[in-house]
């Protein structure tokens, strides 16, 4: 049976419309999306489900009505890596390829057209899953914000090569499909070749750099890539300068030394989470009102977590930081207890609470963690009623299409937990 067909017919099963796109002024989620946030009925109606719902997940998967546009969109070539980023580290480490980020967000248009135009094209996306292990980064969600700062990007959509310990090989940051999208596709495919292939002149050029004692900026990007690029002693050496240099942390890269030396040279590179937790008490102690400090809270649960003191990890965000909103808070504690196993019942329902009173910005990062932790709980009914809903928030996305693809997939292949 050809593939558009078994797709037809699974989504026939689920309940979904099988041909045909709405028009633009049809488009389901349109108005949720101008709304900026998903009606308060079908929240309320998934924050409090139970009984025919926790049937169904034991069961056969209940029908789900997804929006029509759904196989109007060409599904992706890309095998995305899913996870987190320190889970994609791992991924490359052990195929010895280098990462491919891919920096886009749900509001800029040419994402969605680089999703849409060249990530859908087979010679493009089989190839970067050969030679890359590809991983698309939201800016707006789970470590998103977090990897934009490190890597600096601030255009999008950015394409990121890094080694598998995150050592920036170069960037790709012009893409735009024309009318020739095989030549588009070839073309990209051959840059990021291009800048897999210099990772021993980077490391080379890391190595021999030497900024003047007064160039702080300098010293802490030497330093970061140092530590990225695994140079442990030298890395240490540049982030002590940096240390010497801003003693007060006027010019704000003490802060920034401090919370790098717990993430890339005590957590990462020593997986070492008693120095881990010094360093960031160190930090906490000399700069308690910097956005390094506040940002420490996940580390902190995560070298907690890895000395098997979960209650303490997880009280961790029972604390919010000052100026925290609850509903990132139960985002921040979904994405922990998914990644390291713990308490995701827990998790969920605190997402699921959250959902009702979500801002807007808020509700589709909610629904996303939803829809994980229902899948990490074997629950594929809720899993599916939660991405109907991301799809309705963000409906130009290719990656909840693709992912409500992949759910029907298993649906139908018997995994209905």
């Amino acid at each position: 049976m050809p593939a558009s067909r078994r797709l037809a017919v699974l989504l026939t099963l689920a309940g979904m419309p099988s041909c045909g796109a709405p028009t633009r002024g049809e488009e389901p989620g349109v108005a949720a999306a101008a709304d900026s946030k998903v009606d308060e009925a079908s929240a309320s109606e998934m924050a409090g489900k139970t009984g025919e719902s926790e049937r169904a997940d034991a069961g056969a998967v209940a029908p789900v009505d997804f929006p029509g546009d759904l196989v109007a969109h060409p599904p992706s070539a890309v095998e995305w890596f899913e996870g987190s980023h320190a889970a994609a580290r791992a991924a490359a480490r052990e195929r010895g390829a280098p990462l491919l980020l891919v920096f886009g967000a749900d509001w800029c248009g040419p994402c969605h057209e680089l999703d849409r135009v060249l990530f859908s094209r087979p010679e493009l996306g089989e190839s970067l899953s050969r030679a890359f292990v590809p991983m698309h980064v939201d800016i707006d969600k789970r470590e998103g914000p977090e990897l934009a700062r490190r890597y600096r990007v601030n255009g999008f959509p950015t394409l990121v090569v890094t080694t598998a310990g995150g050592l920036e090989l170069g960037r790709v940051t012009d893409v735009k499909p024309t009318e020739e999208p095989v030549a588009d596709a070839r073309a990209l495919k051959a840059r990021l070749t291009a800048i897999a292939g210099e990772e021993s002149a980077l490391l080379e050029k890391t190595l021999h750099e030497t900024p003047a004692p007064d160039e702080l900026g300098a010293r802490y990007r030497r330093a970061e890539q140092l530590a990225l690029a695994g140079q442990r002693e030298l890395a240490a050496r540049e982030y002590e300068r940096v240390l010497a240099g801003d003693p007060d942390g006027a010019h704000g890269f003490a802060p920034e030394a401090r919370f790098d030396r717990a993430v890339l040279l005590f957590e990462r590179l020593d997986r070492d989470p008693a120095g881990t937790l010094a360093e960031l008490d160190a930090l906490t102690e000399r700069f308690p009102e910097s956005r390094a400090s506040k940002r420490g809270r996940l580390v902190r649960a995560r070298a907690l977590h890895a000395l098997g003191r979960d209650e303490e990890a997880l009280a961790v965000f029972a604390a919010p930081v000052d100026g925290a909103v609850p509903d990132r808070d139960a985002v921040a504690y979904a994405w922990f207890c998914l990644d390291h196993g713990v308490d995701r019942e827990g998790a969920l329902d605190r997402v699921e609470r959250a959902i009702g009173r979500a801002r807007a910005r808020d509700s589709a990062e909610l629904r996303l963690a939803q829809v994980a932790l229902a899948e990490a709980l074997g629950r594929p009914t809720k899993a599916l009623e939660g991405l109907r809903a991301l799809v309705k928030l963000e409906p130009r996305s290719a990656h909840h299409r693709d992912h409500a693809r992949r759910l029907l997939a298993g649906a139908k292949g018997g995994s209905a937990g």
